[in-house]
């Protein structure tokens, strides 16, 4: 799956591979001789948030998790924000078309 992933559209969003580049950025830094071992500190802003937050619960060493104007996307908010059930609906149909002619 991961590999269907780097070969998607430029501009995907995927939780998946947001998190995992924030896993490589915390490898890089705790090997790094400055930060060595100790405990990280992440910060989301916006829409980066809810990865921020995911890498948080899943890796031990964040010792600290900072949210700026988070953008936390739960059904109700996307149902608010974006037209109702049928709204969301509409976004998930276009998308699929736009993914259609893509590839």
């Amino acid at each position: 799956m991961v590999d269907d992933l780097r070969r998607a559209a430029r501009d995907y969003e995927s939780p998946a591979l947001k998190v995992r580049d924030l896993r490589a950025a915390a490898d890089f830094l705790t090997a790094h001789p400055a930060v060595g071992d100790r405990q990280l500190g992440a910060l989301g802003v916006c829409a980066g948030a809810m990865y921020a937050s995911a890498f948080a619960a899943e890796d031990a060493r964040v010792g600290s998790l900072a949210l700026v104007a988070p953008w936390l996307h739960d059904r109700r908010i996307c149902e608010e924000n974006y037209g109702g059930a049928e709204g969301i609906a509409a976004k998930k149909a276009a998308a699929a078309a736009a993914r259609r002619r893509y590839e």
